[in-house]
Formats: C-alpha cells, structure tokens, sequence
C-alpha cells in the first residue's frame, strides 16, 4: 500500500497538476492553486472557473431544457395537426437555431477547461519557468545545505583521524587509538551521510509538492511493520552498535567470530560486518548472529610456539642457544618496534615420542606475531644447524648396543669431576 501511495505522491506534487472541477451546478468549490502560479496567470485562472465557467455551464443547461421541450412540443404537434406546414416548419428551425447556440456554447465551455489546464499544467509553456522561478532558490538551498553537510561531515572525520594521529608512530597504544578512530569514523561517516540525504530528500521532496505530512506517516507505518516482521534485522542493528561502542574490534582487526571464521575485518557496519579469510574468500556476517568475538589484534599479540629438540640434546644448552638467538632478534632494527617486552622461553613443555619441545612466547605489536614467529623459527633453524642440535624429523634408524650414541647429558659429569 505505501509502495503504491509514493509514486502516486511525486506524481503529483511534481507536476502540480489541477483538474478543473465538474461544474453541474452555479456552486463554485475551493480549488488549492499551484504555489508557482503567477497572479496574472492566478487571476485568470479564478475569473474563468468562478464567474465564466459557471454561468456558462448554467446557459447550457437552460438551452438543453429548452430543446428537450421543443422536441416533445414539435412531436406533439406534428401528431395533433400534421396539415399545418408552418407551425413545423417554424419549430424546426427554432430547434436548429438552438441547436448552434447549444453547440457554439458547448465548443466556448470545453475552450475554457482546456485554458483552465494550460493555466495549471507544468508542461505548457511558460509554467515550467514560473516553477524554477518559484523552487528553484529552495531546492538550490537544500542542495547546498547537502553539499555543505556532506562536506562538513568529511572534514570533522579528517579531524578525528589527524587528532587521533597526532602521537608518535612507534606507540603502539597510539596505533590501536587510530584504528579505532578508523572505525568510530567510517561508520559515523556513513550514518551522518543517509540521516543527512533523509532529511534534504524529504524537503525537496516538500518543494516539489509532495505531501511530506503523509509520507512521514507512510515511512512511520513501514518501519512499525518491519520492526514487527524483521526482528532479526532489529537485532542486527543493535549487537552492531553495542560492538561498535565497548571496541569488540575495529577496521583491519584479524577477528575469529564463534571460533568458526576467521579473518580481517574489511568493513564495519552496524547491521554486518565484512571479514576476507587468508584464502581471499569475503564473509558478510549479520552481526546479530555473532555470539563471540576473539580478536586477536586487540592491543598486543603474542608469537607462542613450540621448538623440538632431539632427546639426546642437553636442554640447558638447547634454552642457551634460544635465549642467545631471540635476544639478537629483539635488538634487531628492522624487529625492534614490533617487539613490546622481552622474549621468553617458558621452558620445556613437553615430553614427546619423539623430541623434547621448548615453549618460547613473544609479546609483539598487534598482527605481527606471524610475521615473528617466521622469522624466529628461520633463526632458530640455522641457529640449531651451526650448534649440531638435532631438530627430530619423521625417520627410522637402526642402532645396536655398542654404537647407540650417549645423552649428550653426560658430559656434565666430566664438566663437575674436573
């Protein structure tokens, strides 16, 4: 129904288009004139349809009572003294000269309705002038008030993203503020825009003669029948703006939603959030189905990974060539800003089948803590190769008693005896 009453609406308020009413009787009705009429143009307008339509339409209406009543009177009479010849003859040309005066009113009546159409209609010349005339310093006021605010709105977010800008690169709590001001910005951008464009559309559309009154109502009804019927997109709306307020994750974030998908966030908005995955696959997720956020670039990151060692390696010597190879790493240059503390090996973490493993975490820069841990399992790889520790592969070797080579451990007891 509100889909049929719109175009209906513009239709109308546009062109501005006002039927002359059916004037049956000498009664004149109030007729609302388009707002851009010209008073010349207004007053002939009003002399034809209240004075001359009228007592023109109430002439015909006399002359074809007139004639209905000479028609019957000549019928009558024909059939009463068919031999007198003149009387019918003088009653038809009586009815024939009504006849023209009928037909001669008739043509000057549908005359001044065409002229009461020319008069309102926005195609006939000179009307569309009289209209730019009219709106067109309003409508020129409303697009500029648009082009002002959109203007506005794009220098208030540059605003935000220099002030948020303003710290030094290397502070990483700095870097976090900026990619949330990123976000804050993008959406209040888009936000601002479509309230901005609402409220211009709907004046010009008042400029252009549409009932705004009923449209309002009509957009009120359609958004009581969408909250009704799309619960869900309600639900959307509000988990995004509740994610957007408490931070849950900002633009360029790299985000594991329900421990399901995973990827960087592309692009926020409040009813969905776009997510490309490291295939290059995009994900639009509604964000009311989103249960649980993980960020995993949300202030810091961590590299925690696990080194295998072979069981015949003494581990105090494997945690001395690692403590030695991630403190040349955190000094390097090109790592030193993506380093937030000092690396540490946490120790022996398990006992496997076939390798003893060292635990080493790194607190990094957020995102960067794939990055380190390939750079640092590189180093720690050539790192082991020059030591001669052996890092455990999948093989099978053969060993017999006399040749099984001893724990490398031992040597602590020559170490202690001497």
């Amino acid at each position: 129904m509100f889909a049929l009453f719109l175009p209906l609406s513009l239709f109308q308020g546009f062109f501005s288009l006002q039927e002359p009413a059916s004037v049956e009787t000498a009664a004149v009705e109030e007729v609302d004139l388009p707002d851009w009429l010209p008073i010349d143009s207004r007053g002939e307008w009003e002399h034809l349809y209240t004075r001359r339509l009228p007592e023109l339409q109430e002439n015909i209406h006399d002359m074809e009572s007139r004639e209905r009543g000479l028609a019957r009177l000549l019928a009558e009479y024909v059939e009463t003294s068919p031999a007198d010849e003149s009387d019918v003859l003088q009653l038809r040309e009586t009815l024939a000269q009504l006849g023209e005066d009928l037909q001669r009113g008739r043509l000057e009546r549908d005359q001044i309705e065409t002229r009461l159409k020319q008069l309102t209609s926005f195609f006939h010349w000179p009307n569309p002038k009289h209209w730019a005339l009219h709106h067109g310093p309003g409508i020129g006021g409303i697009l500029l008030v648009l082009l002002l605010g959109l203007w506005g709105i794009g220098i208030a977010a540059r605003g935000v993203l220099r002030r948020a800008n303003k710290a030094d690169d290397d502070d990483t709590d700095a870097a976090e503020r900026l990619q949330r001001a990123e976000t804050l910005v993008a959406v209040f951008r888009k936000t601002a825009a479509v309230i901005l464009v609402a409220f211009c559309g709907l004046a010009l559309l008042g400029e252009l003669g549409v009932n705004t009154t009923a449209l309002v109502a009509g957009v009120g009804l359609l958004g009581l029948a969408v909250s009704f019927g799309s619960q869900n997109l309600v639900k959307d709306f509000l988990s995004g703006f509740f994610m957007l307020l408490e931070g849950q994750l900002s633009l360029g974030d790299v985000v594991s939603i329900d421990n399901k998908l995973t990827g960087t966030v592309e692009d926020f908005h409040l009813r969905v959030t776009r997510l490309r995955d490291a295939q290059g696959v995009v994900h639009f997720v509604p964000n009311g189905s989103i249960k649980t956020v993980s960020n995993l670039t949300h202030g810091f990151s961590k590299a925690v990974f696990t080194v295998g060692a072979g069981y015949s390696e003494d581990p105090d010597d494997v945690i001395a060539v690692l403590e030695k190879v991630l403190a040349e790493f955190a000094e390097d240059e090109a790592w030193k800003k993506d380093i937030l503390e000092d690396p540490q090996i946490l120790g022996v973490d398990s006992l496997g089948e076939s390798e003893v493993t060292f635990k080493i975490s790194v607190k990094v820069a957020p995102g960067r803590q794939w990055a380190a841990r390939r750079e640092m399992l590189k180093r720690i790889k050539v790192a082991f190769d020059l030591e001669g520790i052996e890092i455990p592969f999948p093989q099978r070797v053969h060993y017999v008693e006399s040749s099984q080579p001893k724990p490398k451990t031992l040597k602590r007891r020559g170490r202690g005896q001497s």
